[in-house]
């Protein structure tokens, strides 16, 4: 869904033992960290927007609408398009829907003070 934001979606998922855990530093819009390829504190351990993106569904500059991705964990049918589209800042196409990784919460979070 268009302008939703990070925080907004792991407060949703809260209740669920699930999260996502791409965290930019900024309460950036899902969308958004598709087109910059965003990345941040957790990419070490989950990754960039780029692994977690299952699929997409973007529109052309002709007007076409492309769906790419899907829930299969492996696909060897031509080009991956989801990668290619995540982090080409809208110049192929403009996202309109995301579907992302989810992770399971972490039992404890530490922070560590050198």
């Amino acid at each position: 869904e268009c302008g939703v934001t990070r925080e907004a979606l792991n407060i949703q998922l809260r209740d669920t033992g699930l999260y996502f855990p791409v965290d930019p530093g900024a309460d950036a819009t899902l969308g958004g960290m598709v087109a910059t390829n965003a990345s941040g504190t957790t990419t070490l351990r989950y990754g960039s927007m780029r692994q977690n993106t299952l699929a997409l569904e973007c529109v052309t500059a002709a007007g076409e609408v492309v769906r790419t991705g899907g829930r299969a964990r492996k696909s060897s049918a031509g080009y991956d398009l989801t990668r290619l589209l995540v982090g080409s800042e809208g110049t192929l196409a403009v996202v309109t829907e995301v579907t992302v990784r989810l992770t399971p919460q972490p039992e404890c979070v530490g922070t560590v003070v050198a």
